[in-house]
């Protein structure tokens, strides 16, 4: 998929998340709720944009995020002894 298309997906994502944030956590009142949804229009772009353009999501790695290196998490953190045989 293509960045255009990621970063719609990853900002009608963020919209969604924040619109359940705001709905579960805020007070029901009418204009509560409009503030909530106009702070998620504006900042749903920019995250997604920051997301997708800027490598934000090669940031938040798996591997960044359980405190292994560059080569462990490439390599799946295999070492010489999980490799095969090769007679």
């Amino acid at each position: 998929m293509g960045r255009f298309p990621t970063y719609v997906v990853t900002m009608l994502a963020l919209d969604l998340l924040g619109v359940s944030l705001a709905a579960g956590l805020l007070p029901p009142d009418a204009v509560t709720q409009t503030y909530a949804l106009g702070l998620t229009l504006v900042a749903a772009p920019v995250v997604a944009y920051w997301l997708v353009y800027r490598e934000g999501f090669e940031r938040f790695q798996l591997g960044r995020l359980l405190g292994r290196s560059e080569s462990e998490a490439n390599d799946g953190g295999r070492t010489d002894a999980d490799e095969p045989n090769r007679d």
